[in-house]
């Protein structure tokens, strides 16, 4: 259980720090909705 939420906060951090980096969508949305987006709707 402990390793869970170890990972939950590790995976946080690293979409925090790589939404610095990488702009958001013209939408607006955060880049993990679009990755969200893009891996149910592949191309």
């Amino acid at each position: 259980m402990l390793y869970l939420l170890l990972f939950a906060h590790f995976l946080s951090s690293f979409l925090q720090l790589t939404e610095q980096f990488l702009p958001v969508t013209h939408a607006g949305q955060p880049l993990t909705e679009k990755l969200l987006f893009l891996s149910q709707n592949p191309l």
